[in-house]
This record gives structure tokens, sequence and C-alpha cells, in this order.
């Protein structure tokens, strides 16, 4: 390993680890072949179980397919996750949400797709420059370099299939107006308290779903809602909400 003495630890599986599947991931292939050494020597005969798990690992990791499986599969997953990350913030503008869940849609789709919208070719998809680097890695290390040519072009069209069905499933995914989170920014604490940059009370999103007989009270609080000494409240309430005594007061 590269600036390491020691392999990076195994981790212990636990109910969050789908947000950093995408780092295990990389762990397993940046000590793939320390990993596949590892299995390679491992054999306890006193424990079947132990030692029959060890050898599917084994026969798995032998298998270069797997290899560069995962040379393909770790940039789009740690992709993903980035963008996954940002969602899982208590405090961000919504914006930036939008901004960065459409750029990923766009960089996928260009991968698959010309200006035009007609699909690419399996050669044209950007996408092949970690395979061809696994798969040269591959092949200084084997006898079998036409047969290993040959499982990269069934790979490449494997891996093309499993971003079109990406792309798909993030396609499901995207706002149904990209106004929304841009909307959505303007109920931010952070621009409805400030007097300089919060919008008129008109100017508010979702303004449809306020019954008419209330429309008159809504906007008495919004103009009242700046004057509020928040500094004053307790963070949290017991009972009731803030508005009740300060704002409607």
């Amino acid at each position: 390993m590269p600036g390491k003495s020691t392999p990076l630890p195994f981790e212990k599986l636990s109910s969050t680890r789908w947000l950093v599947r995408g780092k295990v991931m990389n762990n397993i292939l940046a000590n793939w072949y320390e990993l596949k050494a590892y299995f390679e020597l491992s054999d306890d005969p006193k424990r079947y179980e132990t030692r029959y798990k060890a050898r599917l690992i084994k026969e798995m990791m032998q298998d270069h397919k797997n290899y560069l499986y995962f040379q393909f599969a770790v940039p789009i997953v740690q992709e993903f996750e980035t963008v996954n990350s940002l969602f899982q913030h208590t405090n961000i503008d919504p914006t930036i949400l939008d901004t960065e869940l459409y750029t990923h849609y766009e960089s996928l789709h260009g991968r698959l797709y010309h200006p035009d919208g007609t699909p690419k070719g399996v050669r044209w998809c950007r996408f092949w420059v970690q395979i061809y680097a696994g798969s040269s890695k591959v092949c200084n290390s084997t006898l079998g370099n036409q047969q290993i040519f040959r499982d990269v072009e069934d790979l490449k069209r494997r891996c093309k299939d499993v971003l079109e069905e990406a792309l798909s499933q993030l396609k499901l995914r995207m706002p149904a107006s990209r106004n929304t989170f841009q909307n959505l920014a303007k109920l931010s604490s952070t621009v409805i308290l400030n007097q300089a940059t919060r919008p008129k009370f008109y100017e508010l999103p979702f303004l449809h779903v306020i019954p008419n007989q209330l429309l008159s009270k809504t906007e008495e609080q919004y103009r009242k809602i700046v004057f509020v000494n928040w500094t004053e409240q307790t963070a949290f309430l017991k009972h009731g909400l803030v508005l009740e005594t300060e704002v409607l007061g």
C-alpha cells in the first residue's frame, strides 16, 4: 500500500453504513492485492464456516472482473454520496441543493448522451478511464490478455446499463420544478429575519395554500416577525409558539 505501513482495519456493519459505502469500497480497492493475498493464505481447519467464507472471498478477489467492477463503481458511488451528503445537512441553502443535484444529473446525462439527446455508443461513453487503468494492471499480472480484453468489452456494456439505470433513478428524484428549491430559500430564517434581503410578502412561495380569510393576518405576522428579539427567547418551548405571544400580540 503506498504510504501505508499497515492495511486499513475492517469496519463493522452499521445501520448507517450506506452513507459511507463509497469510502468502504475505496478502502477495499486500495487494499485489493493485500486482501487478495491475505485470503489466499487464510486456512483455519478448525473452523469450517470461517474457512468457507474466506474461500468465497478469495475466489471473488481472484476474479479480475470483480476488480474491474470496483474500478468502475467506486468513483460513481462516491459522486452520488457527495451529493447525498449535502442533503444530510440540517442547515443548508436549498438553492445549493438544487444546483448540485441538477449539475450531477447533467454530468451523468452527458456521459451517456450527445448534446442533441441521441445516445452515445459504448466506446464514446466518458467513464472508461478507471476501467482501462484497471485492465492494464490486470494484464501486467496475468497471461490471458485476450480474455481480459473480451471481459473489458463485456464490462463496458454492463457498466453502461448501470449508468442508464442510475440516470433513470436520479431523474425520478429531480424536483418537478427547479423553482421549488429556489422558492424554499426565501423561507430560510436567515432571509426572513434580515430586513435588507427579505422578500415582499407577495413574493413568498406557497401563498396559495393559505386560506383567503387568513391572508391579512399572515401578512401582519410577517411584518412583525423581524421585530421579535429572538435572543431573549428560549431555544425550545414546551407549550405554544413564540408567534402566539410576540407576533400576534
